[in-house]
């Protein structure tokens, strides 16, 4: 399953197949976005369902030293990782 289908997959569950009002599926969407970006955190710090892989293991930071950094510090830390480019050093797939 591609990431397309994946998503595809998730809006279907959110929606128990019905078709939703404009601002019911923003909200579904919301809630997905919001679980992946703590997904993400939770790999960053070594926890939940996925790791990061060699390419992305500079990514690592230690669960201490997360819950040490202040909300503000981790917001910034979790952006920039995110939004990093294809084809540079470093890319946004995990």
């Amino acid at each position: 399953m591609n990431n397309a289908e994946s998503f595809n997959n998730l809006l279907k569950i959110g929606t128990n197949h019905k078709v939703e009002d404009m601002s019911d599926l923003i909200e579904i969407i919301q809630r997905i976005v919001a679980s992946m970006y703590k997904d993400v955190v939770k790999a960053i710090v070594g926890l939940g369902n996925y790791k990061l892989t060699r390419p992305f293991a500079h990514h690592r930071c230690s669960v201490d030293v997360w819950c040490q950094k202040k909300l503000e510090d981790r917001n910034k830390y979790t952006s920039k990782n995110l939004t990093e480019t294809k084809g540079s050093a470093r890319s946004n797939i995990v």
